[in-house]
């Protein structure tokens, strides 16, 4: 079923989720491969395991994450290289924080 006048967006991270995991603790500006953006996490949470991820790993440095997103589009737009992700305005609107439909 169509909906008139709604808009789909996704919440693509290139070159993949964890880049978005990896946000939450440190800056990513450089290259980054997906093999390298698996492994990263682990630096930070030495128990990580993507099939059990626990938010209250996560959920403290949100607003870190999200920053550095944010810096993260502003240069893709520019170069058109990874790393990205969208996943913050996802974040954003299901916390409240982002523009409502």
């Amino acid at each position: 079923m169509a909906t008139a006048g709604k808009l789909i967006q996704l919440a693509v991270s290139c070159p993949c989720f964890e880049l978005w995991l990896l946000l939450h603790f440190e800056d990513c500006g450089s290259e980054l491969n997906q093999k390298d953006a698996r492994r990263r996490p682990q630096k930070h949470l030495p128990d990580y395991d993507k099939s059990a991820l626990r938010c209250e790993d996560f959920h403290p440095h949100q607003t870190d994450a999200i920053k550095r997103a944010k810096k993260l589009e502003a240069g893709h737009r520019e170069t058109h290289l990874n790393p990205s992700t969208g996943v913050w305005r996802l974040v954003e609107r299901l916390s409240g924080a982002g523009p409502q439909p």
